[in-house]
Formats: structure tokens, sequence, C-alpha cells
């Protein structure tokens, strides 16, 4: 018997005709089922990282009618729905497996399996859990303010990772991939950028520097950044001799120097110590082309003092 409605009583009767007519048996009634919406419970969360989960769901009733849809909702609040993030996997009662994507991490998520037939959608007992957190994102700053024993670098903190940060700075040593097991800096917490001061190197020696981020997962580090101090430890020559005049400082094409009370030796020194113009026995001025120079810092060693030079293009 089909077409019939749910919830419902009937009375059915068997029935044979032959060539006297028809006759009918006894009357047995009956009712249809009641339909409902589908009844369902969620499965326990599993393989939890950062950005993903797995949960599903068991319909153990469809409610006496086809399940058109079923799948997992999930959000930061209780009782999500399918109004909220949710899955689609397919029809039918049973077991089914979902997947959670795009989840932040070291969030607490609330997940309910849920079911839909032509009376409505069930959800199953809901369930929590909490995302993993990363190890933080960064970058290394490059290396500036090069002295014979001192330099300036940092780092850009782009992601804490989920959870807060313990510890950040720079670390450096004469080896590739330097760690904080070596010499390091210690500046703070949080996101963002900063700036660290790295001191006690030695003279002409050449560093390999990383920036690092602690959080409770771990320590992540930034790319590696290469750089030599210089030969000649900077000490402004206007602080020990002020006769002596330097200009323009920076400096494009060409600098001139006057004040030499004595006949002096001038050398001009890049950052890796090499001397890339040479003077001797020069007495009281010179002017000093430099337009075959590079960008950058340059040394001015006068006699026994040195200057620090900026040339621009």
């Amino acid at each position: 018997m089909t077409g019939l409605k749910a919830n419902t009583v009937y009375y059915v009767r068997a029935y044979a005709t032959n060539a006297m007519g028809t006759t009918y048996g006894n009357v047995i009634p009956f009712t249809t089922i009641a339909t409902t919406i589908p009844t369902l419970t969620t499965i326990i969360t599993s393989n939890i990282t950062s950005t993903t989960a797995q949960s599903g769901g068991n319909i153990t009733s469809d409610g006496g009618t086809t399940i058109t849809a079923r799948g997992v909702c999930w959000s930061t609040s209780q009782n999500p729905t399918i109004n909220d993030n949710h899955t689609s996997d397919g029809s039918g009662a049973g077991s089914f497996t979902s997947t959670m994507a795009g989840l932040k991490a070291n969030t607490v998520y609330y997940v309910r399996a849920y079911a839909t037939n032509a009376m409505g959608t069930a959800y199953g007992n809901q369930i929590t859990f909490t995302t993993t957190a990363n190890l933080p994102s960064l970058t290394t700053i490059t290396i500036s303010k090069i002295t014979a024993t001192s330099a300036t670098g940092g780092g850009n903190i782009t992601s804490n990772g989920g959870t807060s940060l313990i510890a950040r700075g720079v670390c450096w040593g004469t080896s590739h991939n330097p760690t904080i097991n070596g010499n390091h800096t210690f500046d703070g917490s949080g996101t963002g950028s900063f700036t660290s001061n790295i001191t006690g190197l030695t003279a002409g020696t050449t560093y390999y520097v990383r920036a690092y981020a602690v959080n409770a997962v771990g320590t992540a580090y930034g790319n590696e950044v290469v750089f030599k101090t210089s030969t000649v430890d900077v000490k402004d020559v206007d602080e020990v001799n002020t006769a002596i005049k330097i200009y323009p400082n920076p400096a494009k094409d060409q600098i001139t120097i006057i004040g030499l009370e004595k006949v002096e030796d001038i050398q001009l020194i890049n950052t890796i110590g090499q001397i890339v113009k040479q003077y001797n026995n020069v007495n009281e001025a010179i002017t000093i082309s430099i337009t075959d120079l590079s960008q950058g810092i340059y040394f001015l060693r006068i006699g026994s003092y040195v200057k620090k030079l900026v040339i621009r293009n």
C-alpha cells in the first residue's frame, strides 16, 4: 500500500472476486508511523591541527523519510547550526565522517552533526575542541650601523602562531644558522617589528644573523642574513680634531677635506675593510671624486682618526 499519510489509522480488508461476486475478509486496523526529524549523534573530534579537524555523525533514525543532507556545523559560539560553517557529506542514514577546514590556531570550537529530512533539520550532541597553536612566523631585518665591534639588526614577527610570545630577538655567530643556544639578544615580546643591538663582535669578521621568536610551541627563526664587521673602529674625527672638516656628508659626487694641520695619509675604506681610495702625503686640503663608488657606508681614515662617510647616488 502506498500514498498513505503519516501517523494515520487505516483499516484494511482482503477481497476476492469470482463469477458470483466479491467477498471480503475480516477488517484489520493499522496506524502509519509518524514522520519526525532524524535522530543522530556527533562523533568525537580527532586529527586536530591548527587549521583543520575531523568529526562526523551517526544517524540512527531517518525519521520515517529520506535523509537529504548531512554533515557537521561548527562555530566559536555554542550550539552551531547549518547557518554557521558546515560541511555537506552526502545523504542517507548511518555513520559519516566530516573534515572541518579554515580554522584558527589555538581557538575553542563547538561542533554538532546535523541531518535533514522532509520534516526539518536535527542536530546531534555538541562536542568542544581546541585547535593547536603554531610556531611564530617572522623575518630578519637587514643589518645596519656596522662597525668593527657592533651592528644593528632586528626582525618582524607577522604571526604569534596563535599563542602569546615569550621572547624575541636576534642570534648570531660565525657559522650558518645560529640559534639561541649561542650569542643572542632579548628584545621583549609581542608581534611586529623590533630592533636589536649586536655587540661584542670582532673586527673584520663575517657573521650570520637570524631573528628568533619563542611561544609555547617552541622557537622559530627568520631568514639568515650575513654581514662583515669593519676593520676599523669608527670614531668621529670631529671629536678629536675640530680643525679637520669633511663636507658634504652624505655626499654624492665628491667630498672635500680641509683643515689638515700636518701632512697626512688618507684612505677611503668600505664596510668589508677594503681600501677603495688612497692618497699619501696630503697637506692642508683635498677634494676627492666619489662618482665611481656605489652608495653605502664608508670609512675615511685620516692619519690615526676615522670618520664615517655616507655616499648616496
